[in-house]
């Protein structure tokens, strides 16, 4: 949602992911698919090291198909939530 934004929802989201991926597979990157024209989601990711490696288009309801962005974390420790102390 628009008014969210800069809450930090985000990060803690894709942290709570990758600490669940990192618990099961502690070597394991991350991906994660976006519309192309969310241009501030992709931001987002790649303010977060994310790395666009391929887009392509998706079927979408009622036909047609929309431009997909896939987005990547080599490694999905490094979303991993910094521990504060304090």
């Amino acid at each position: 949602l628009p008014g969210c934004k800069g809450r930090g929802t985000g990060r803690q989201l894709l942290s709570a992911g990758a600490a669940w991926l990192v618990g099961e597979a502690p070597d394991a990157s991350l991906q994660l698919f976006v519309w192309a024209a969310n241009r501030s989601a992709r931001a987002f990711y790649r303010h977060l090291g994310g790395i666009e490696v391929e887009q392509f288009d998706e079927p979408v309801p009622g036909g047609g198909a929309a431009p997909i962005v896939r987005v990547r974390w080599p490694e999905a420790r490094a979303l991993l939530a910094p521990v504060i102390d304090g």
